[in-house]
């Protein structure tokens, strides 16, 4: 049974040592895939294939997919194409002080509500 108090997320997905055990073992709410993924998606089909039945199988076992990464507007499309929840990445703002992200946020808040899958890449 999963926590109301906290979720769990699997960063950098796809790569070093997350693998496909964990996710059986571990009450999982949400699986981040790496960069290395999604810019890799954007020159070879194969690893196009793998983002893309990455978020698939993670949508079938009740987890959110953030893709990482997320530098160009096709990098974007692609993402989206393949069902992800929730973008990160430089193409929508750098990573920034905790402070500065609130700010950005004020500022941006129009933006963010017309396009509710993107999100900042944000460093507390």
């Amino acid at each position: 049974m999963r926590s109301e108090r906290f979720r769990i997320a699997i960063d950098d997905f796809g790569k070093g040592y997350s693998n496909l055990s964990r996710l059986a073992i571990l009450s999982v709410d949400t699986i981040k895939i790496d960069r290395s993924i999604s810019s890799g998606a954007v020159l070879d089909n194969k690893v196009r294939q793998i983002m893309a039945s990455t978020i698939a199988m993670a949508h079938s076992i009740g987890c959110e997919v953030v893709v990482e990464g997320i530098e160009t507007v096709e990098m974007r499309q692609m993402a989206i194409d393949d069902g992800a929840d929730y973008l990160q990445g430089f193409l929508f703002a750098r990573s920034m002080p905790f402070g500065k992200w609130l700010t950005w946020l004020d500022e941006n808040s129009n933006a963010a509500a017309e396009q509710p899958q993107e999100n900042a890449a944000v460093a507390a």
